[in-house]
């Protein structure tokens, strides 16, 4: 939420014209590469936290679970952090999930 915030307020310098456009540029490089360095962090976190779950019992792993798990540990090798993210943390409403298909 905080480098949200800072992107905003370095678009606002940008567009007042407060801040030079090669500063405004490198600024907002540096926050998506922190961004994406803070995303990386929570995935790696995350599957840490999954499999000391699993392995303690305190969530039941079945093979279609650990087949979805390996496909998002698929997807954070192949850097793919927001997604994985997306699946892990956005609660799924199957009746949103018909209603997609449907359209």
């Amino acid at each position: 939420m905080f480098l949200a915030r800072l992107l905003g307020w370095n678009k606002f310098l940008l567009f007042r014209q407060i801040l030079p456009y090669k500063y405004a540029l490198k600024v907002q490089s540096w926050l998506l590469q922190a961004w994406a360095l803070e995303q990386k962090r929570l995935c790696h976190v995350t599957f840490q936290v999954l499999e000391r779950s699993f392995t303690e019992g305190e969530i039941f792993l079945d093979e279609a679970t650990a087949e979805y798990l390996k496909d998002l540990k698929a997807l954070e090798a192949e850097g793919r952090y927001n997604v994985v993210l997306h699946e892990l943390y956005i609660p799924r409403d199957k009746s949103q999930e018909d209603v997609i298909r449907m359209e």
